[in-house]
Parts: C-alpha cells; sequence; structure tokens
C-alpha cells in the first residue's frame, strides 16, 4: 500500500541586506516591475522565501535584483527542523 504524508518544514534563513543600495528609489523602481516592496522587510522575507524552496542557485541570481551580491545581499541557509507530520487519508 502507497501512503501519503504531509510535512511541514521550517527552514531558518539569514538575509542582509545593504540599505544605501536597496533604498527607497530602488523599491519605487522594482515595485513597478515586480511586486510590491515597501521596505527591507519586505525583501528579506521574499528571498528568503526563493533560498528555501530553491530558486536561488549558485550563481546567486534573481529576478528583479541580478547577481545578488551586486545588489549587497547575502543570504545564508541555516539549520532545517521537521515541524509537524501528518498521513494523509484519501
Amino acid at each position: 500500500m502507497i501512503r501519503k504524508y504531509k510535512v511541514e518544514v521550517l527552514t531558518e534563513v539569514e538575509v542582509t541586506i545593504d540599505d544605501s543600495i536597496i533604498d527607497d528609489e530602488f523599491n519605487e523602481v522594482f515595485s513597478r516591475h515586480f511586486w510590491q516592496a515597501d521596505c527591507l522587510e519586505d525583501h528579506a522575507k521574499y528571498l528568503a522565501e526563493m533560498q528555501a524552496i530553491g530558486r536561488i542557485q549558485y550563481d546567486r541570481f534573481v529576478e528583479g535584483y541580478g547577481d545578488i551580491n551586486d545588489c549587497g545581499i547575502t543570504i545564508k541557509e541555516g539549520d532545517t527542523y521537521i515541524y509537524d507530520c501528518d498521513e494523509e487519508k484519501d
């Protein structure tokens, strides 16, 4: 028999952002072309999510930012924890 599980995983991601590069002017242009970003926290959350789901690869290119190293952004993936695991019933 095949069993199906829903597993919730928590991954810690540390994001540092240079606010002399990702500033109000950057936010204005970025928000016109991509999604509404009003503050550094918006960028940090988005970049952490992209890292956690594997969308940021070895070349460190992120749509809207280019090479994140050139934007003064660093991302470090920390520990990953299993939060919950439940067998799904059909």
